[in-house]
C-alpha cells in the first residue's frame, strides 16, 4: 500500500511510483499474485505488480497506467458515476408571520421537502438519497411568493465522473455530521456490517438515482489487461 502526493498540486503532473523488486521475488516464491494499492491525489488504484516496468534497479509505474489497470472494480465493486445536472432538493418554508420591516426576518415552517429530477418531476422516496446528495456540489437558489420562501439546492453541471470509493467516506462523514459525532474510523474498520464494507448498498442507491434521473450515467471499470489469476477459464 502506497500513498503519494504531487510535487506541485497546482499542476496536472501524472505522478510515478517506484517499487522494490524483492516484493515480486517474494510473491513468486509464494506463488501468489502481488497487488499494489496506490493513493495519489486522493484517488485509489489497485493493480497487479507486473503492470510496472523494470527500470535500472526498481520497478516504475505512472498513475495513468495504474488507473488503466485498476482492479478495484472487479475485486471491490468500485464504479464511477455522474450526478445529473439540475437535480434539486427543494425546501419550501411556509411564512407564519409577515416580514419584520426592521430586520426582514419572519417566522417560518419547513413543509413538503422533496427532490426533483432535472425534468422537474418529483422523485419518490429513495432511501438515503438525502445523504448522498450532501456529497455532491450544489448551488443555492431562493425564490419567494406571498406565502412561501422556497430554497432550492441545485446540482450544477459536473464535468467529471465520481468514484464510489471516494463517495463512501464522504457519505460516512455526512452521516457523522447528522449525528453531531466524529467518525470513529477504527470501529468502522472492524464492523463488517457497516456501509463502508458494502459497496452494494451504494450501488443500489446510485442505480435508483439512475432510474429516476438524478444520476446521468454509471461506468463499470475493467482493467485494460486482466491478470492471469482473474482471467476466465477457457471453454476447453
Amino acid at each position: 500500500m502506497k500513498t503519494t502526493e504531487a510535487n506541485d498540486p497546482a499542476t496536472l503532473e501524472e505522478g510515478r511510483l517506484e517499487l522494490k523488486p524483492h516484493y515480486l521475488r517474494y510473491a513468486n516464491v509464494m506463488r501468489m499474485p502481488l497487488l499494489v494499492a496506490w493513493r495519489h491525489r486522493g484517488l485509489w488504484s489497485l493493480f497487479d505488480f507486473r503492470c510496472a516496468t523494470l527500470a535500472v534497479t526498481n520497478y516504475h509505474i505512472g498513475f495513468f497506467t495504474a488507473m488503466e489497470e485498476n482492479l478495484l472494480g472487479v475485486l471491490a465493486g468500485d464504479f464511477s458515476y455522474r450526478p445529473a445536472a439540475g437535480t434539486t432538493l427543494r425546501l419550501p418554508i411556509r411564512k407564519l408571520t409577515e416580514r419584520d420591516p426592521r430586520t426582514g426576518g419572519f417566522e417560518g415552517q419547513f413543509h413538503d421537502i422533496h427532490f426533483l429530477n432535472p425534468s422537474g418531476e418529483r422523485i419518490p422516496g429513495i432511501p438515503h438519497l438525502e445523504y448522498l446528495f450532501r456529497t455532491w456540489p450544489n448551488e443555492s437558489v431562493i425564490t419567494e411568493n406571498a406565502s412561501n420562501v422556497v430554497q432550492d439546492f441545485v446540482i450544477p453541471q459536473v464535468e467529471y465522473l465520481d468514484f464510489a470509493s471516494r463517495t463512501l467516506p464522504r457519505l460516512i462523514e455526512s452521516l457523522g455530521r447528522v449525528r453531531a459525532a466524529d467518525v470513529n474510523w477504527r470501529s468502522i474498520i472492524h464492523d463488517a456490517a457497516h456501509l463502508a464494507h458494502d459497496a452494494g448498498q451504494l450501488r443500489a442507491l446510485v442505480a435508483s438515482g439512475l432510474e429516476h434521473g438524478v444520476v446521468s450515467e454509471i461506468v463499470n471499470q475493467r482493467p485494460r489487461h486482466m491478470p492471469d489469476f482473474l482471467a476466465e477459464p477457457s471453454s476447453a
